[in-house]
């Protein structure tokens, strides 16, 4: 989920999907023909990405630092490609985006891409709350925000055999536990050496107490 904070970043979008072919990356270029657009029927076909922010908007004053609007990939392993019915777990995506970014209004254009490794949808939705005001803390204020957006959207993909990834804290912890061991593990390993080298430094100096007896007995 990208955070988009100017009018400009909204036809830097439009302009990357309306120009794919100019593109080095698709895997399939063939496929370009296959991408389609979905826009809710509020909106005119012929309005650019940033006129449906304005009339989405309307006239409501936006600060400065504004999050105008969040550009949200959604796509699956490449392993289950073959698994799952596409223009199904299409639509559910589309019906997760309605009621997750406060209806189909809030959802100025969905873009499927067909010519990529995995195929995925590219979404755009403004932060409008539902009492008409641009809101982005409404949807995505915090990280518990953000973890109850992917718990409901992993809910959603159940049926078409997708898991939830790795939560976030989970990660984290991980990563803590995984550093946590790397540490102690090194802090075992240097002990040991200094009481391997201690002992051998005592085994030493027995033995050089031992030769210096038997010099006092001769």
């Amino acid at each position: 989920m990208e955070k988009i904070k100017s009018v400009s970043g909204l036809s830097g979008i439009e302009h990357h999907d309306n120009y794919r072919d100019e593109l080095p990356h698709r895997s399939h270029p063939d496929l370009s023909c296959e991408n389609y657009t979905l826009r809710p029927p509020c909106y005119g076909a012929d309005q650019s990405l940033a006129d449906r922010w304005k009339q989405r908007v309307g006239s409501q004053k936006i600060r400065k630092n504004a999050v105008l609007a969040y550009e949200i990939v959604l796509s699956f392993s490449p392993n289950a490609l073959n698994k799952l019915n596409f223009a199904s777990w299409v639509e559910d995506n589309v019906c997760w985006l309605s009621e997750n970014f406060g209806g189909e209004s809030n959802v100025l254009t969905i873009e499927i891409h067909l010519d990529e490794t995995t195929p995925h949808i590219h979404a755009v939705v403004v932060p409008v709350d539902d009492r008409g005001k641009l809101n982005s803390k409404h949807y995505t204020g915090t990280r518990s925000h953000l973890s109850r957006l992917q718990d409901s959207y992993g809910k959603a993909m159940l049926s078409h055999g997708l898991e939830r990834g790795i939560r976030y804290y989970e990660r984290e912890t991980k990563i803590y536990h995984s550093d946590h061991r790397k540490y102690n593990a090194k802090k075992r390993i240097q002990k040991e050496k200094e009481d391997y080298e201690h002992d051998r430094f005592n085994r030493k100096k027995l033995q050089n107490i031992g030769k210096y007896q038997e010099e006092l007995t001769r």
